[in-house]
């Protein structure tokens, strides 16, 4: 991928950081760094995703520079300070200024995908339609009820219960979102500020500047 850009590799590899879902690795190169990532298989269409993310809102998402979907592989280019890194004070993002940034950019560029989830079930993106949040709770509390007794997600009989009561109105609710045109891109990645980038691509750009804050989507993206 590197040698189709041009680029000249700059001392080896360096790994970043290996977690249970993927493991990314910095590299240096004559015309700036990249950033490759290998995903485990369940996040394997993260490239996919992120590319068709980045069609529909260019402006909030960077297209990766090579994907091989077959093997969860990505290939970017190094998005610049992020906004973790960039806090003054040392708070690691959690301003209350760049959050409400933060979140306002994410809001728009969620509006850019409303309507278009069949593009991104496409891509391999994991589907959870307003249909069927009734049938996940309730595979959900069962799973947690059967955990053992010293496993803090554990639930009492009481609390089982009282999800299952409310899964009749969970039906009735996504009954009437599904009638709409009202879904968009969601991930937990909001909670990760070492996801988001400074504006622009210099490292002299703060985090207060009024230009939209960019985001490096993640696999645990969804519908």
């Amino acid at each position: 991928m590197l040698g189709e850009l041009g680029a000249t590799e700059v001392g080896e590899p360096a790994e970043h950081v290996t977690q249970a879902w993927s493991t990314v690795w910095k590299i240096d190169t004559d015309i700036g760094r990249f950033w490759f990532k290998e995903n485990c298989t369940p996040h394997r269409a993260e490239g996919d995703v992120q590319s068709a993310v980045a069609r529909l809102a260019p402006s909030y998402v960077d297209e990766p520079v090579g994907v091989d979907g077959d093997r969860g592989w990505l290939l970017t280019r190094d998005g610049g300070v992020t906004l973790m890194d960039a806090a003054p004070g040392g708070s690691r993002g959690i301003e209350g200024e760049a959050l409400v940034r933060l979140l306002e950019d994410y809001g728009r560029m969620q509006r850019m995908t409303v309507g278009r989830w069949k593009d991104f079930h496409s891509a391999g993106l994991r589907v959870a339609l307003p249909r069927d949040a009734a049938e996940m709770s309730r595979r959900q509390v069962e799973w947690m009820t059967s955990t053992a007794e010293d496993d803090p997600r554990q639930l009492t009989a009481e609390q089982r219960q009282a999800v299952l009561d409310a899964a009749p109105a969970l039906e009735e609710a996504g009954d009437v979102l599904a009638d709409g045109e009202s879904l968009w891109l969601w991930t937990t990645a909001i909670s990760s500020l070492a996801t988001f980038f400074c504006p622009g691509r210099s490292r002299s750009r703060t985090a207060s500047s009024t230009s939209p804050k960019r985001f490096g989507l993640i696999p645990s993206a969804r519908w």
